[in-house]
C-alpha cells in the first residue's frame, strides 16, 4: 500500500472529493485531540516543562488543563460539601482515633536526613 509512512497506526481513508483519485491510505498522524496553533509565553512554558518533567509542549498543555479541572473540580465539591450531616461526619471517625498519640509513636528525625527503614 502507499501513502504516508505510519506514525500513530491510525489509518485515515480519503473521502470524497479524493476517493477516487487516491487508490492507497494515507496514515493520519494525531491520535486524539486536535491540531491548534496558541500563543504560549515560551518562557513560562520551559519552566513548567522542567519543573514537572514534562518531554513535549503538548505535554506541558494537557497537564495544565488537567490540573485546572481538577482544581474547579475540587472547588465546586468543597463549596457543595460532601452531602454529610455534622453527625454522619463523625460516626466516620473512629472514635479511639488520637492524632497527638500517632504523634507521639514515630520517631522525629532531623529534615534531610536518612529514613531509617
Amino acid at each position: 500500500m502507499g501513502g504516508l509512512p505510519p506514525t500513530s497506526g491510525i489509518p485515515f481513508t480519503c473521502g470524497w472529493p479524493f476517493e477516487n483519485r487516491l487508490p492507497y491510505r494515507v496514515w493520519h498522524h494525531t491520535v486524539y485531540g486536535m491540531k491548534m496553533t496558541m500563543h504560549i509565553d515560551e518562557a513560562l512554558l520551559a519552566r513548567v516543562m522542567e519543573t514537572y518533567d514534562l518531554e513535549t509542549k503538548t505535554d506541558a498543555v494537557h497537564f495544565a488543563l488537567n490540573e485546572l479541572d481538577r482544581k474547579a473540580r475540587l472547588r465546586a465539591m468543597l463549596k457543595e460539601g460532601l452531602g454529610l450531616t455534622p453527625e454522619e461526619l463523625k460516626e466516620g471517625v473512629d472514635p479511639n482515633y488520637d492524632p497527638m498519640r500517632m504523634r507521639v509513636a514515630e520517631d522525629i528525625t532531623p529534615y534531610g536526613s536518612e529514613r531509617p527503614h
